[in-house]
């Protein structure tokens, strides 16, 4: 509900809103797929929000739930916290 400085980081669940001559045109939501916190960065903190989803302490919804699949299914499974994981540490794609 609030607007961004400009150097602040978009993160998934972010609206963009598209405004011409001072009208508001169209909006959008952000998804960063990852960004399971919604800070713009892809860190330990999302590796942990997702480590906790998959164990049930954390529950993950909307926007969040999406960015956390990174399988792009409906649901998070062990692939996708291993391969945050790995995206985490560095590891993914060598």
């Amino acid at each position: 509900g609030e607007t961004l400085a400009e150097t602040d980081f978009v993160g998934t669940g972010c609206i963009l809103r598209v405004v011409e001559e001072g009208v508001k045109v169209d909006k959008a939501t952000v998804l960063i797929m990852c960004d399971v916190d919604g800070n713009g960065k892809i860190n330990s903190l999302d590796y942990l929000a997702v480590k906790r989803f998959y164990l049930g302490t954390n529950n993950l919804s909307g926007w969040f739930l999406k960015a956390a699949s990174v399988s792009g299914k409906s649901t998070v499974g062990v692939m996708d916290f291993i391969v945050l994981k790995r995206i985490v540490m560095g590891t993914y794609g060598v």
